[in-house]
């Protein structure tokens, strides 16, 4: 595996994140909890995920209204950035550029 290939995952949600990445090119498929970053800092063990090609990213978002989001982002290169908004996710693609997907 080449050195720093992976996803980043970011929450800047005031909740935590559940998340699950597709295994494609490696890794594991297990649902992931991403704290946010309002009360832990993003660091590589807690948000970093070995990944070598595109990957399906599902999650379940917190919106304000106290409701939850299902989102579906497929396609997510490695070496990619995503972060979750409560109005949002973006993802930061190293081939396609920026992507915003909004659910609310």
């Amino acid at each position: 595996m080449a050195v720093g290939t992976g996803l980043w995952i970011l929450n800047e949600t005031s909740q935590k994140v559940s998340v699950q990445i597709s295994n494609n090119s490696e890794g594991s498929a297990s649902t992931f909890t991403v704290q946010t970053s309002q009360l832990l800092a993003p660091t590589f063990g807690a948000n970093f995920w070995n990944r070598t090609g595109p990957e399906t990213i599902t999650a379940t978002v917190p919106l304000v209204s106290g409701e939850t989001a299902q989102v579906v982002l497929a396609g997510v290169a490695a070496r990619s950035q995503v972060t979750f908004y409560t109005d949002c996710v973006v993802a930061i693609e190293p081939t396609t550029g920026v992507r915003i997907q909004t659910y609310v």
